[in-house]
């Protein structure tokens, strides 16, 4: 397997580190809207009212799924992260 080029990855690398606030911004408001679905589902689920699994399913998908996003995405940004470079990825 070729290795990528140098230049590619540092502009992959400026690019991933530019955009990450935005990124990470996106991506939590992706799952809080999970996470409030699951809150609300469970509300209704308690008050007796019987819902499909698919719905739970689906929250549970919009709650997980940006969050392994998050982390696949700074996974990234380390592994393309030049010699040269001291980064500190703070929340």
């Amino acid at each position: 397997m070729k290795r990528m080029p140098h230049a590619l990855k540092i502009i992959l690398f400026h690019l991933l580190y530019t955009f990450r606030g935005i990124i990470r911004f996106i991506l939590k408001m992706l799952a809080g809207i999970g996470l409030m679905g699951l809150i609300v589902l469970g509300a209704i689920s308690l008050s007796g009212e019987r819902l499909p699994a698919i719905l739970y399913w689906t929250a549970g998908f919009w709650f997980v799924a940006p969050n392994l996003l998050l982390w696949t995405c700074d996974v990234i940004l380390l592994k393309l992260k030049p010699d040269d470079i001291e980064l500190f990825l703070a929340q």
